[in-house]
């Protein structure tokens, strides 16, 4: 996860170069945070996919606004995102989702609802190794350390 990040980052860095000005581009409702007005065509392409139903976007997303990554951080926002994801049944949200409840990271820690996410990622063919499981939770107490 935090590989697939940085290179998002890194992507969005070296095209910083050719920002979009044109507020015309996009009227979509994200579009109406100012940040958006001077974001690279990379993450405004994601942020369309996203906001048109795309579930790899959405989880994208909701990462980058858990960990203030090229957006401002949001919490919230990011939670949204991720349940979108996770609500269309793409089993990383709801494994990553079930991982927040579990530890209680950005959510109020719910074990019930831990175990239907991880259930529902299962039920869609997600099944993570115990690496990708500690990369999950390495990513959501990465602030405690």
């Amino acid at each position: 996860m935090k590989v697939i990040i940085a290179l998002m980052i890194v992507v969005m860095v070296a095209l910083s170069g050719s920002l979009i000005a044109d507020s015309a581009a996009y009227t979509g409702p994200i579009y109406k945070e100012p940040f958006i007005q001077k974001t690279s065509k990379v993450f405004m392409r994601m942020l369309i996919r996203a906001d048109s139903g795309e579930p790899k976007d959405q989880l994208s997303l909701g990462y980058m606004y858990l960990k203030g990554e090229s957006v401002p951080q949001d919490s919230t926002k990011g939670i949204e995102w991720i349940k979108m994801a996770a609500a269309q049944g793409y089993g990383e949200a709801c494994y990553f989702l079930g991982m927040l409840y579990l530890t209680g990271k950005y959510v109020e820690q719910d074990i019930v609802k831990a175990r239907s996410y991880i259930k529902r990622a299962n039920v869609h063919n997600y099944k993570p190794t115990i690496t990708e499981t500690l990369h999950s939770l390495d990513y959501i107490i990465e602030e405690e350390r």
